[in-house]
């Protein structure tokens, strides 16, 4: 078992991935006279900066992404065989999995969790090997229901991106004595498929909250947080 495998089979692992610096955060950088270098090893992350004395962080495992073509990159592809296939595995355990995409603006949270048109993210991806196990499970006595939600979270309001009737309504965060925290009035949809749930992102991601910044001339100004809830049921008899 690898090492980041090792990692995700305790409760939390913290994996961290480079990518390379965009025109936008080099040029922020330096009208900062501010120089940042990241080497990239195996587990732990060392920062450089001229105005700092050197920082070391340690996490369970480094996807180097920052040099596409070199032997050691992390691609799309390889983050997800890595990560999502042991969250799957968990969620049809039935354990609650979730994925928390953590850093600054431009750093390549939306890229590794959505992707581009090219090149697919963990949730693409996640949901069209969700639904290929879902397929292939043979236990006739078994059925699956996959729905989902998408909201942000912005100025400590909660909106609903999924919304039908459009608009931005606050909702409201409630507290359930079985089920815990949830979201009063958040639609849930079902889907069928790996692609209903493109449509629904593409479709959610239109509604969010976006402005310019030094570092991304179309920056999320708001959290978001996409749910896939998977309910697994025994089948009901006819008779």
């Amino acid at each position: 078992m690898s090492l980041v495998h090792r990692a995700l089979a305790s409760r939390r692992a913290a994996p961290t991935r480079v990518m390379p610096p965009g025109s936008a955060l080099t040029a922020a950088l330096t009208s900062q006279a501010a120089h940042i270098a990241f080497q990239p090893p195996t587990q732990t992350g060392g920062i450089r900066s001229s105005r700092r004395s050197q920082k070391t962080f340690a996490f369970d495992h480094c996807f180097d992404s920052s040099e596409p073509g070199s032997a050691r990159f992390a691609s799309q592809e390889i983050v997800f065989s890595s990560l999502g296939k042991d969250i799957l595995d968990n969620a049809f355990e039935g354990y609650n999995a979730c994925i928390f995409a953590y850093g600054q603006t431009g750093s390549g949270k939306s890229y590794t969790m959505m992707g581009g048109h090219d090149s697919r993210g963990l949730i693409p991806r996640l949901c069209d090997t969700l639904f290929d196990r879902v397929a292939d499970r043979s236990d006739p006595g078994l059925t699956h229901k996959v729905e989902v939600s998408y909201m942000e979270i912005y100025n400590e309001k909660v909106h609903d991106l999924l919304d039908p009737r459009g608009g931005k309504q606050s909702l409201k965060v409630r507290e359930h004595n079985l089920l815990g925290p949830y979201v009063d009035g958040l639609s849930v949809l079902a889907v069928s498929s790996g692609q209903d749930i493109e449509r629904l992102i593409v479709e959610g991601n239109k509604s969010r909250t976006v402005a310019a910044t030094n570092m991304n001339s179309e920056s999320s100004r708001s959290h978001a947080v996409f749910t896939v809830i998977v309910t697994q049921a025994p089948q009901r008899s006819s008779d």
